[in-house]
Order: structure tokens, then C-alpha cells, then sequence
């Protein structure tokens, strides 16, 4: 095949290749072009958008390149100018959008008190949540859970002794609102971006726990089975991390307080006639969830 011939296939095929994809420039600002060089081979890539001085360099991919002599190149054809990456915030956490989550939280803790009675508990839930961001890493939400808790405790003050264990299921709903630091940065990558955020809120609901009671002593024993329900609010503020996972996508660790105050309704085995009481209680929760967008 003679030199001009085969220069001709040669353009010709590099033409091809650009044409369906199979040559694929390097992203970044420049120009995308087509280098011919005297002995025929055709380079496609991206070179510097400013006029060549002896040497051209030719990036053939993300981390590749080739330099050639001004005195081997036949012609550069430019294919098309290269807009720079702008980078810009995360479009998850713009105003407009939604997010929907479900997460689950777990605590355990250990009870004593003095060196008679000492004990332990245990709290399982689950929720689920809507955010609608009205500012850059600003939104308001609507969020439901439920949850079970167990304790148990012992008595030992010889020769007395005994145990009580309570279960307990409890639900609410309630609104809340969070805040993403960093939201309005700009950043070039979406997956494995961090945003820690803090958000407080409030749930209203209600629920019901049983007990049972033992406790004996020479000559003495009692036995007892109570019923509680109750219904009241809980307030609750919580600090954590979310990692975007993709745009769309991420997930959620964190920590929270929450300071519920209820009416318990009682009735027990040793006492038919239901009681009315006012009860508090607070518990520090760690909170595991998944997050989805919605543009």
C-alpha cells in the first residue's frame, strides 16, 4: 500500500472510531483533537487550548500522555472545544428537593441503685421520615417510629430478694427540623461527600408496658402483674454524619437525645382501680439509616 493510501484508510479509521465512541478524549478544558503525524499513526486526544510551540503533548486518556515533535506532526484537526468542570453544590441538598429515610436505633444501658438493686435495658426502633429542604442543607420533616424496650432488674438485700421485668411498646409522630453543614460548597464528586448535620424535633404518641413483680422473704412473698398506658410527647435533639453514597443516595449515623414526658394509666393485680400518674424519662439513642432523593 503506498504512503498516501495508507495515510487515507488511517484518517479514515480514526474518523470511524471517533464517530462511534471507541475513542474517548480526556474530560478537562482544552481541545479534542485528531493528530496526524508524518509516518501515518493518528492520536486522538486532548491538547492544551494555546497555539503549539517545538513539542505538542496529547493526553490519550485520564492519565495518559503522548509528546511529539512540531517536525513529526502532519496536521492537527480540532474535533471539539472542552467546557472546564465547574463544580458546584451537591444537587441532593438544594431547595426543592426531597428525601426520604429509614433508619433504626438501638440502646443499652446498666442500672444500680445503692448495693441492693441493679439492673439492665435494652431498646430496639425504627422510623421512617420525609425532609423537604427549603434552603441549601435546610429542611423541614415529618417523621414516624416505633420501638420496643425491655428492662430487668434484680433485689438482693439477704435474706430478701426479687426481680421485676417490664416490656414496653411505645409509637409517635411527630415534625422536626435539620441542618447539613456544608451543604452550599462547592464540590466536583457527589459519592463520598460528608455532610454532618444536627436536627431537633418533636414526637407525639403514646403506648403501653407490663410488669412483673417478685419479691420474697422468710415467711413473706409478693406477687404483682401491672398494666401501664400512656400517651404524651417526646423531645429529642440529634447530632450525626450523612455520606452520599451516590446523587441520589446515602447514608446516615447518629446520635440523639430524647426527653419524653408522659400520663400513665396503671392497674394492677394488687390495686383493680386504675391509677393516674405523670412519668419522665431519657435516653440517649445511636441512629443507623438509609436516605433517598427526589428531585
Amino acid at each position: 500500500m503506498t504512503p498516501p493510501l495508507r495515510r487515507t484508510v488511517t484518517r479514515l479509521a480514526a474518523a470511524l472510531a471517533l464517530a462511534t465512541g471507541f475513542a474517548t478524549p480526556a474530560r478537562g478544558q482544552g481541545v479534542e483533537c485528531l493528530v496526524y503525524l508524518k509516518n501515518g499513526e493518528v492520536v486522538h486526544g486532548r491538547i492544551p487550548d494555546r497555539p503549539p510551540d517545538a513539542s505538542v503533548t496529547v493526553a490519550t486518556s485520564g492519565v495518559a500522555v503522548r509528546t511529539f515533535a512540531m517536525a513529526d506532526i502532519d496536521s492537527i484537526i480540532t474535533v471539539r472545544r472542552l467546557e472546564p468542570t465547574v463544580a458546584s453544590p451537591a444537587r441532593a441538598l438544594r431547595p426543592r428537593s426531597v428525601m426520604l429515610g429509614l433508619s433504626a436505633g438501638y440502646s443499652h444501658g446498666r442500672s444500680e441503685t445503692g448495693s441492693e438493686t441493679t439492673g439492665s435495658s435494652e431498646d430496639v426502633g425504627a422510623s421512617a421520615s420525609v425532609e423537604f429542604f427549603v434552603a441549601p442543607g435546610l429542611a423541614l420533616g415529618a417523621s414516624a417510629r416505633v420501638s420496643h424496650s425491655t428492662s430487668n432488674s434484680t433485689y438482693s438485700a439477704p435474706p430478701a430478694h426479687g426481680t421485676t421485668t417490664t416490656g414496653s411498646t411505645s409509637w409517635g409522630i411527630g415534625p422536626y427540623v435539620t441542618y447539613y453543614l456544608g451543604a452550599g460548597q462547592r464540590t466536583r464528586k457527589v459519592a463520598g461527600s460528608l455532610y454532618p448535620y444536627l436536627a431537633a424535633g418533636v414526637y407525639f404518641g403514646g403506648g403501653s408496658d407490663s410488669t412483673d413483680a417478685e419479691y420474697f422473704a422468710p415467711g413473706y412473698g409478693y406477687v404483682d402483674f401491672i398494666a401501664n398506658s400512656f400517651s404524651g410527647h417526646s423531645v429529642f435533639v440529634e447530632a450525626g454524619v450523612m455520606c452520599m453514597l451516590a446523587d441520589w443516595a446515602a447514608i446516615a449515623a447518629g446520635v440523639s437525645y430524647t426527653d419524653e414526658s408522659s400520663r400513665r394509666r396503671s392497674a394492677s393485680m394488687s390495686s383493680i382501680q386504675p391509677e393516674a400518674a405523670h412519668g419522665s424519662t431519657r435516653y440517649v439513642d445511636v441512629q443507623l439509616g438509609l436516605r433517598w432523593f427526589l428531585y
